[in-house]
Parts: structure tokens; C-alpha cells; sequence
């Protein structure tokens, strides 16, 4: 294909031709595509971009890795999406972005980093997490926590036990699921509050970054308040709430905030702030 002009000087509302590379089925419904857009596209964890299937719709979503070719991991819930999940490699798609702040614009110095994450939440803790391990001098103790309904749930396993695995990395893993699996499973069960909470995190010089649906969100900040944690010492996304990107189509706008302009990261100080229709 021919290439377009720069970013800078192009039109926002137009994408940047992007050939899929990669594609993997983290589970029955989530799959993580790999793609390469037309031009270098420079992001950090936390941070979203729009990919748009041709003849089809377009969709925001978070950076599921920290650089190089862009990947994203995409649960099937939509007709934008159902489309996603019938892309071959070789197929081109479209890219507008990145948008938004960073969960690194939060992290001041040396911190101890809990990474709690519930569902495709994972997709954006995942890119900070690799960012920790590109960077690990950088960072104190690093704890990760995953939940899911059930093990057939939880993406990027393969990644996790290697993780495990890797006593370099010095991160430690820890996985749950809902409801108890009829064999085989030998990590925890319940919900990822419940576990957060057992863990016992520690207030002092720490961040906890929290993804995933909304009422996972709200009930791992109880947890964390009532254990001393800040509102700014918890961070998480509200990128599920974007459609243009720019500022211009107001779906996404909480009262006065715009998600797509102001986030989508947020401390939970921020997010308390704003109506309780969100």
C-alpha cells in the first residue's frame, strides 16, 4: 500500500494503514492480534488506540504491550469485534492513535507495584508489566494479581508461568478464579477483592493499579481504602468508554471529564470525584 503522510499533519479522523502480522487465541473469546501499521507508532502502557476493520466499525482499545508492533487483545462482544476475530494474517486494518495519558505518569521513583487486573482488563496491565520487566531496576517488589470466571478464562497463561518461572523477573504471580473448577486447578478461588484482600498489600510506598469491569474496580478500592490505602496511591482506566478518540463524539464524557482527553488512566481520588451515573 502506499504511504500516507505523517501523523502530524494528517487529519485525525483518518488511520494508518496497519497489516496484521500475528494473531492468538488467549481463550475461547479473546484474541491477541499483532499489527503493523504503515508507520512507527511510538505508545506507553496505558495508553489506547482506535483499530478499524474495513466495511465494518471501528473500536478503541488499550495497548496490550509495552512497544514495538502494536498488540491488542480483543474479546468478542460486538459486531466491530466479531469482525476483529475473522481477521487472517496478512489482512490490513486501520490505526488511529495512540490517545491518552500513561499509568507511567503516576509513578514517581522507586515503588512497590501491585498489579491487580479481572478479565480482558489484563490487556493493559499486561503493557505495564512488560514495561516493569524491560525496566526492573526501576521498580521495587512487584506483585500481580489475575482473576477470571474460570481457568479457560485467564489469558496469557503460557506468559504467566513463565513468569513464574522466572526468578530474575521477581514478580509474583498470583491467579484466581470465581468459582471453584470441578479438577485440575491448584490456585485460588474467589473473586479478585476477596484474594486482594487476603494478600495483605502494604501502604507504604506503593502504587496498586486495577483493571477490569467496573464493580471489580469499585470493591478491590474498598479493600485497598480500608487497609490505608490513598486515592492516589490507586490508579486505573476508564478506556472502555471511548469511541472517537478526540474529544468530538461525547460518549465518553463523565459530567464534565473526557475520558479520551483527560484519561483514560485515573487515580481513584479522580474517579470518586465524578457522577455516579459513570
Amino acid at each position: 500500500m502506499g504511504r500516507l503522510i505523517s501523523m502530524k499533519n494528517r487529519e485525525d479522523y483518518i488511520p494508518i494503514p496497519a497489516k496484521v502480522v500475528a494473531l492468538r487465541d488467549e481463550t475461547l473469546d479473546v484474541l491477541t492480534l499483532q499489527i503493523k501499521p504503515d508507520e512507527k507508532v511510538t505508545f506507553r502502557p496505558g495508553q489506547f488506540f482506535l483499530l478499524s476493520v474495513f466495511n465494518a466499525g471501528e473500536s478503541a482499545f488499550a495497548f496490550s504491550n509495552d512497544s514495538g508492533d502494536i498488540e491488542c487483545s480483543v474479546k468478542c462482544c460486538g459486531l466491530n469485534t466479531q469482525a476483529i476475530h475473522r481477521l487472517a494474517i496478512g489482512d490490513f486494518v486501520g490505526v488511529r492513535g495512540p490517545y491518552g495519558n500513561s499509568f507511567l505518569d503516576f509513578i514517581k521513583g522507586k515503588k512497590d507495584i501491585y498489579l491487580v487486573a479481572g478479565g480482558i482488563g489484563t490487556a493493559p496491565i499486561r503493557s505495564l508489566l512488560q514495561h516493569i520487566l524491560a525496566n526492573r531496576n526501576k521498580f521495587g517488589k512487584v506483585t500481580l494479581l489475575m482473576g477470571a470466571r474460570t481457568p479457560a478464562d485467564l489469558p496469557y497463561m503460557d506468559e504467566l508461568m513463565a513468569l513464574r518461572k522466572n526468578k530474575k523477573a521477581k514478580v509474583d504471580v498470583i491467579l484466581t478464579v470465581d468459582t471453584q473448577p470441578e479438577e485440575g486447578w491448584k490456585e485460588n478461588v474467589g473473586f479478585v477483592p476477596v484474594i486482594l484482600d487476603k494478600i495483605k498489600p502494604k501502604t507504604k510506598n506503593s502504587l496498586v493499579f486495577v483493571c477490569g469491569p467496573p464493580i471489580m474496580i469499585k470493591f478491590c478500592a474498598d479493600t485497598l481504602s480500608k487497609k490505608g490505602f490513598k486515592g492516589d496511591q490507586i490508579i486505573s482506566t476508564l478506556e472502555n468508554r471511548m469511541q472517537c478518540g478526540i474529544g468530538k463524539c461525547g460518549r465518553c464524557n463523565i459530567g464534565p471529564v473526557y475520558v479520551c482527553k483527560c484519561g483514560p488512566v485515573f487515580t481513584y481520588d479522580d474517579i470518586k470525584k465524578m457522577p455516579k451515573d459513570m
